[in-house]
């Protein structure tokens, strides 16, 4: 079976942050028990076994345990975190969403998603499908088991409850998804949360998901810096399309785009009605926006 681990980055709530983006790891569930030792070791030996948390790490001048740190020993341990990642056979989704091409949609589609967070949880979700999907019989796909890092604010939560109104909204979202009885949802093995300090591997998907969204940031702010060493070598020497990454940048243009397909759900389900006749809306707003 596959086991998938997918953490967020950036909050629209934090009046600093104009992307939220969602990372998944995805692999076997053995390459996850080698892969946890080895996270563990590199944990061990520069931070004294503290759990790694990129928001942390980043900062400068150095905090917590990464206080005096010369930009080589920095490296170091990046480097070392980075290639238990690379080293094995995992694959990689993504989603990163504009704030601002959000804030910019009809308000009834601003109603209908709630937050950026759930289309980009939704579209991270939907990759991890895909990655369960069998080539030769798509219809009995390996199933995936999706562990997301515990989110109270958008109920990324363990409500251990199958009625609706007990789950958190993420959580709700997840089984609305599973329930929609496609090829996709038939590879939705389990849906799970918890905190990225007890589970390597969600602190992984942490380090993914930061890179992944400030890519999509320097791409639409700072297109000459180019990509991050961490994010080239995830992103690296996939041989194969099969295990190319899966991967969604959402502007405004492309937001609208992607919202005429009968294939997104709205957090609020309800309102999915209301977004299908709002298609020609949507198609002339589209061309008037990029005209402007």
């Amino acid at each position: 079976m596959l086991k998938a681990y997918l953490d967020e980055s950036g909050h629209s709530v934090d009046e600093k942050c104009r992307f939220v983006g969602m990372g998944g790891l995805i692999a076997e569930s053995a390459v996850w028990e080698s892969f946890t030792d080895d996270w563990q070791t590199v944990l061990d030996e520069y931070i004294g076994g503290k759990w790694f948390h990129m928001k942390d790490y980043v900062m400068v001048p150095g905090v917590g345990p990464y206080v005096g740190w010369d930009e080589s020993k920095r490296r170091e341990f990046l480097g070392k975190l980075v290639n238990a990642i690379v080293s094995r056979n995992i694959r990689y989704v993504g989603c990163v969403v504009s704030i601002d091409g959000f804030d910019a949609l009809p308000p009834q589609l601003q109603e209908g998603f709630v937050d950026p967070y759930y289309m980009a949880f939704q579209h991270a979700t939907h990759g991890c499908s895909i990655c369960g999907l069998n080539i030769e019989d798509p219809f009995s796909p390996e199933k995936v088991a999706m562990v997301y890092a515990y989110q109270d604010t958008f109920g990324a939560i363990n409500s251990g409850s199958a009625l609706p109104r007990n789950q958190g909204r993420a959580e709700q979202l997840w089984h609305a998804m599973k329930s929609q009885n496609t090829m996709f949802s038939a590879a939705m093995e389990s849906y799970a949360s918890d905190f990225p300090k007890n589970i390597q591997a969600l602190q992984a998907a942490d380090l993914f998901a930061y890179e992944l969204t400030h890519y999509f940031e320097n791409l639409l702010r700072r297109p000459k810096d180019g990509m991050r060493w961490a994010l080239r070598q995830m992103l690296a020497d996939k041989k194969d399309s099969y295990h190319q990454p899966l991967l969604k940048f959402y502007s405004l243009e492309s937001m609208l785009e992607t919202l005429m397909n009968d294939s997104v759900i709205p957090e609020n389900v309800d309102v999915r009605i209301a977004a299908s006749m709002l298609e020609l809306q949507i198609k002339m707003d589209m061309q008037d926006r990029i005209k402007a």
